[in-house]
């Protein structure tokens, strides 16, 4: 099993991870900074026209300078929150102009909920 295949099968399956296992598991992605989940790691995707980023726990700044290396404006650099401070240190290492945006991910309940009508009175 390659090294982008058993860290995509290491992280949790929840949705904070959706993005990242599937750039793991998709075949083009380059690993640097650790090779556990636990050490943190970088993992970056080129393929055609998408590229991106995302950082796992908080890897050596150098491994997040050289996994940007070369991107354009157009390339998402993802975090967890609360690694989001780690990651900005190093793109200002870096250089370049890095601006920390926070994403929001809509998930269904794991079970439907009930709803239960107003009862209005009167007509």
């Amino acid at each position: 099993m390659s090294l982008a295949a058993s860290l995509a099968a290491a992280l949790p399956d929840e949705p904070r991870w959706l993005e990242t296992r599937a750039m793991l598991a998709g075949g083009h992605a380059q690993v640097t900074g650790g090779e556990t989940v636990e050490s943190g790691f970088v993992v970056r995707v080129e393929h055609g026209a998408v590229s991106a980023v995302s950082v796992v726990g908080q890897p050596a700044p150098a491994a997040i300078v050289e996994a940007v290396a070369g991107t354009t404006e157009l390339t998402p650099v993802l975090a967890q929150t609360a690694d989001a401070a780690h990651v900005e240190r190093a793109l200002r290492l870096g250089g370049g102009d890095w601006t920390r945006e926070r994403a929001i991910l809509h998930r269904r309940h794991p079970r439907p909920r009930v709803s239960h009508p107003r009862r209005t009175s009167g007509c």
